[in-house]
């Protein structure tokens, strides 16, 4: 059983193995791809919602790193900050994506929105997989955010999210061109990461 040490705390990292807690199974009718796809994006530009479906559609599980790392360490995302603080957060992140990496078979997973900014993880991610990017407009952004106030421990209210976006967006920027899922609703957005993801396999 591999575990990780912070303060007081030790998370047990056996459920990253596993993924039991954090997996949305999904099935369908027709035969399960071996596609292995990592979502990535800014806070609020969909990549849960989207991935969801993509992974119905693909007949793959779906992974919220956060779960796993949640599922990992026997507490919230808010509260692995307040505890522990960011960085411990962002060890039990790349811990919990090189387990993600590490499995067998298909899966599309969604990262967190700072999870790429460790070159160790972006590398991870394309090595192991295909990365895809959604983005939306600031606009969009904060209005999602306002629909959501105080749900994400980075991003406590409109003026936090506006931050963390001018401090990112380099970082976006350098990553594989997104999809710009303004207007868009899930559905929308899943169908996008489908076309783009067998262009990628062609």
């Amino acid at each position: 059983m591999k575990s990780i040490h912070h303060g007081l705390l030790t998370v047990n990292l056996s459920a990253l193995s596993s993924g039991d807690s954090a997996d949305y199974h999904c099935s369908m009718d027709t035969q399960s791809t071996e596609a292995r796809v990592f979502i990535g994006g800014p806070p609020f530009s969909g990549k849960t919602a989207a991935g969801v479906i993509l992974a119905l559609q693909l007949g793959v599980p779906f992974v919220d790193l956060d779960r796993v790392i949640e599922s990992a360490a026997g507490m919230s995302v808010p509260d692995i900050f307040v505890r522990l603080g960011e960085e411990a957060f962002r060890d039990l992140e790349t811990q919990a994506l090189m387990e993600v990496a590490a499995r067998n078979g298909g899966f599309v997973a969604a990262l967190g929105g700072g999870c790429l900014l460790r070159p160790g993880n972006l590398e991870a991610a394309m090595a192991s997989g295909v990365l895809l990017m959604l983005t939306a407009g600031d606009d969009e952004l904060m209005s999602r955010a306002r629909l959501q106030e105080g749900s994400r421990p980075l991003v406590k209210d409109v003026t936090s999210l506006k931050t963390l976006l001018a401090s990112r967006r380099g970082h976006y920027a350098s990553l594989p061109a997104p999809i710009d899922t303004t207007g868009l609703a899930p559905e929308e957005t899943a169908g996008r990461l489908l076309e783009k993801l067998r262009r990628s396999d062609a």
